[in-house]
């Protein structure tokens, strides 16, 4: 069998369970907790509005016994009002209320429905028990974006489990009829799934920092919330740092590489094609290698992981006098060099070419091929 294909099926398989159960527990979520929980937010503010009354106000709290006790504070405010000649009561001020530690933040929406003050609340016409004051989903707005994320994660999984192994979308160049290698993943995805993850990250720490770093009734902020809200906020300019890198990435130099078949097979030589694009002149090296990756898939617990394990790595080509096209000839290692060949699990092979770039992100771009152990293999492939 190909080496590239040891126990793709099973691995395959896997992911399709993984990223199925992923996706359907974040639409089964985003129906629950974002769907009908927002859709409620949207209905209430049509209900009907009524005076209410206060009768008290007050901050309840909360004290937690463990490892790092803590208190969290919210905000309660008792309300009466009537609607079609009946008297209610009610104490929903948001749909979804949570302690905070945010003492000062609660302490004052006290002050502001003090005991009988009049305003304006909805009630819902079907069920005049169920009332609320500020109907707006405010920060739980961010928190609905959790089970959306799992639902992508599981789509995207999918979509890349199903998606057409790199042989069967290749492309010929019409002019030398040699294979045009179409590369793992471009500077500009990698940039927008960073800054996908720098806006959600730094998005969820505003939140935290909103709640843990506020003063308590004591005016001060507690040393555990400070330290533990730290680690968070460096994680997030860490990754607003891994934005801008990434951004810069995209004005770097690139590469398009061609090989003379689509179908390489192990202890042959082969030609393979490049052409820098755009300000290659910056580069002060040009370095390209054949790599072999072992995807190394366990289970444990009940959790899959997977992992990549560089198990081949072979200079082909190297220079610091870095031209724009050139044609070079690699011989692929042979069979009994390598140890790898009987694992179960997955092995990759790529060309990957790099390049240094003074004072600036180096060039990095990774074309996925197709290495076979004998040329039978082929030709059973190909007879399909």
């Amino acid at each position: 069998m190909s080496t590239q294909g040891v126990s793709k099926k099973t691995s395959r398989r896997i992911n399709i369970v993984v990223f199925l159960i992923l996706s359907l527990v974040g639409l089964f979520s985003a129906y629950h907790l974002t769907y009908l929980t927002l859709a409620k937010m949207s209905d209430a503010k049509k209900w009907a509005q009524v005076t209410c009354e206060v009768i008290s106000s007050q901050v309840l709290t909360s004290t937690s016994h463990g490892s790092h006790s803590s208190t969290t504070y919210k905000a309660q405010i008792n309300y009466r009002y009537e609607y079609e000649g009946k008297s209610y009561t009610n104490n929903t001020y948001h749909f979804q209320e949570y302690y905070t530690s945010a003492y000062n933040h609660e302490y004052q929406l006290t002050r502001e429905y003090p005991p009988g003050r009049k305003f304006s609340c909805f009630v819902n016409p079907q069920n005049p028990r169920e009332a609320v004051i500020d109907p707006k989903p405010g920060f739980y707005l961010i928190i609905c974006l959790f089970p959306l994320i799992f639902f992508f994660v599981g789509i995207v999984g999918l979509y890349a489990t199903f998606k057409k192994p790199q042989d069967e979308q290749k492309t010929i160049d019409k002019q030398t009829g040699n294979i045009i290698l179409k590369e793992k993943s471009t500077p500009l995805n990698s940039f927008i799934i960073i800054l996908l993850i720098c806006v959600f990250w730094n998005g969820m720490v505003l939140l935290m920092a909103s709640q843990l770093l506020v003063p308590n009734e004591r005016g001060s902020i507690a040393l555990f919330d400070l330290l533990f809200a730290s680690v968070f906020i460096i994680a997030g300019l860490l990754l607003i740092f891994g934005v801008c890198y990434s951004f810069l990435a995209l004005f770097n130099p690139k590469i398009s590489m061609e090989l003379n078949t689509a179908h390489l097979v192990l202890d042959e030589r082969y030609q393979l094609n490049f052409k820098l694009i755009e300000n290659f002149t910056r580069l002060r090296d040009l370095k390209i290698d054949l790599i072999a990756t072992e995807k190394v898939t366990t289970i444990s617990g009940g959790k899959t992981r997977t992992e990549d394990k560089i198990v081949f790595q072979k200079n082909i080509y190297q220079t610091n006098r870095v031209i724009q096209n050139s044609s070079i000839s690699f011989d692929t290692p042979a069979k009994s060099a390598l140890n790898f060949l009987d694992t179960k699990n997955s092995i990759i092979w790529s060309l990957k070419a790099t390049g240094n770039i003074a004072f600036w992100p180096d060039m990095v771009h990774e074309f996925e091929i197709s290495i076979y152990q004998d040329k039978m293999e082929v030709e059973s492939l190909l007879s399909l």
